[in-house]
């Protein structure tokens, strides 16, 4: 008997929904449109009873400049310094090791 070829990998499909993005992200398909809209997240609209699509490529930039804003805020100090009521359990004990 004759092993049988693997299949071929299935090719992403270029454009995603809003939901599928949303799925990515783990956010919500409002919170996906609000982006969208924005323009934070580049995406097209198709028709007119808002089918909008997300380019796959546009989707891993979007993704790869978020890495980037979040490193250069971490490196910032914060603007506001955190409340230590609302630390709780962690600014005590903390405050314990000084």
């Amino acid at each position: 008997m004759a092993a049988k070829k693997p299949d071929p990998p299935v090719a992403a499909p270029r454009f995603l929904t809003l939901a599928q993005v949303g799925e990515v992200l783990n956010i919500s398909v409002s919170h996906t449109y609000a982006l969208v809209r924005s323009g934070d997240l580049k995406g097209i609209q198709i028709g007119g009873r808002n089918q909008w699509r997300v380019e796959g490529s546009k989707l891993e930039e979007y993704i790869a400049d978020a890495y980037v804003r979040t490193a250069a805020s971490l490196t910032q100090p914060p603007e506001v310094l955190p409340d230590p009521d609302c630390l709780g359990s962690f600014s005590r004990a903390s405050s314990s090791l000084l």
